[in-house]
């Protein structure tokens, strides 16, 4: 196996959910600033915003750091998105309280594209669980931009779940 599909990080953990989310940042970043949103992730400086299907509890997390782009994992991921995350201190998934996953190890300060997926957000949407029912999978490498650029966008590759859809209008037949 090459350097370039041998990840230098392959951790994993159980974060708790908050609020239907969960966060990747260091321990100061402002993780209310964000720029940009997906169905999966919301992307601000220096941080990752996780939107969860439940509301509250427990959901399992792995992080992978790579030397360059990785393979598409061929999992059966419900959403994949990707976006760019410039890490000046390292960061650790962390519950919406700031606490860091004891388990997890941090991913080292640094600029990098992510690719996020995600596979059980519907199985129990808005609701509180005591035992996890979602998985998380996050793909670090090297961003190709320069230290200086701006790119807080995100890109969604493939969307199968109804987890943070845009619901169409209803249309009730009624006019003003």
């Amino acid at each position: 196996m090459s350097d370039a599909v041998r990840p230098l990080l392959d951790t994993s953990g159980v974060v708790f959910a908050d609020h239907d989310q969960f966060v990747i940042a260091d321990e100061v970043t402002d993780t209310t600033d964000a720029r940009a949103k997906g169905s999966l992730l919301e992307v601000g400086p220096g941080f990752l915003s996780t939107f969860t299907g439940v509301s509250y509890g427990p959901v399992r997390v792995s992080v992978r750091v790579f030397t360059s782009e990785p393979a598409d994992d061929d999992g059966d991921w419900e959403v994949v998105e990707e976006s760019t995350l410039t890490a000046r201190a390292p960061v650790a998934v962390r519950s919406l309280d700031g606490h860091a996953v004891a388990a997890m190890d941090e991913v080292s300060a640094g600029r990098y594209r992510v690719r996020a997926h995600a596979r059980g957000r519907d199985t129990a949407t808005s609701l509180e669980v005591t035992k996890p029912v979602e998985d998380y999978l996050f793909h670090f490498w090297p961003a190709a931009t320069p230290p200086d650029a701006v790119d807080l966008s995100v890109t969604t590759i493939r969307k199968t779940d109804r987890a943070w859809s845009a619901e169409p209008p209803s249309s009730s037949g009624c006019t003003p």
